[in-house]
């Protein structure tokens, strides 16, 4: 089974740049965190995306239960290459 995961991004990144972000976090979360997350039953996990630099070279965000407690951070580059997991600081 597979986290359902609601992608909402504050910039508008290119079509293949968000597919390869979107999908790597996907198929981290589904591969390495899934056991490891406190999820509420059915939830459907919110990844928040935005970018940390003007030239939108870099990215970061959170994913977040539905019910709001944050429960991963990462960071990256826009092109979808280099990113970086670690357990939300209030988790």
């Amino acid at each position: 089974m597979d986290w359902e995961l609601d992608f909402r991004w504050s910039y508008t990144p290119t079509p293949e740049n968000q597919s390869s972000i979107e999908e790597d976090i996907q198929a981290t979360i589904n591969d390495y965190w899934f056991d490891d997350l406190p999820v509420c039953p059915g939830a459907v996990l919110q990844v928040s995306l935005g970018s940390s630099d003007h030239g939108l070279s870099k990215f970061g965000g959170n994913v977040s239960c539905q019910c709001g407690r944050s429960l991963l951070a990462f960071r990256g580059k826009s092109d979808g290459s280099g990113i970086e997991f670690w357990p939300a600081p209030d988790q």
